[in-house]
């Protein structure tokens, strides 16, 4: 069952890089390692990461089909570090480029990433060679 996910984010982009080094600097005011930095009103990446987490069990646990799931950059890379069994020392690697799409394989012992954060320009390509197979 494969599972999609656009996001708005460019990796690797200067703007997610500034904004990860603002709010580094601020978890380090706060005394707090980035990832648990909880902005007022927020979420910190730990608790996106269990509210993702929480979806992916449900859409496992459900009927297997294809779903589609649609989020911002940060939740999506989110999930992505959780199924990579990867630490938020990875996260800036995880966040998707822009409208990047991902493919989750659910079906034997672990869920199979395969292609991560691809364009929309290059997935008929990708697509196509998936199914010729």
């Amino acid at each position: 069952m494969p599972l999609l996910g656009p996001s708005c984010r460019n990796r690797g982009s200067r703007r997610a890089e500034a904004e990860t080094r603002g709010f580094a600097a601020e978890a380090v005011r706060h005394g707090v390692p980035v990832h648990r930095l909880r902005t007022p009103g927020g979420e910190s990446s730990e608790d996106v990461q269990a509210r993702y987490v929480g979806l992916w069990g449900k859409v496992c646990s459900g009927v297997r089909q294809p779903t589609l799931l649609v989020g911002h950059g940060g939740g999506v890379a989110c999930l992505l570090l959780w199924l990579t069994g990867s630490g938020f020392d990875r996260y800036l690697q995880h966040v998707p480029g822009s409208a990047g799409v991902t493919c989750v394989e659910i079906g034997g012992p672990a869920p199979r990433v395969r292609p991560m954060n691809v364009s929309p320009a290059d997935l008929p390509v990708l697509l196509n060679a998936r199914t010729a197979r």
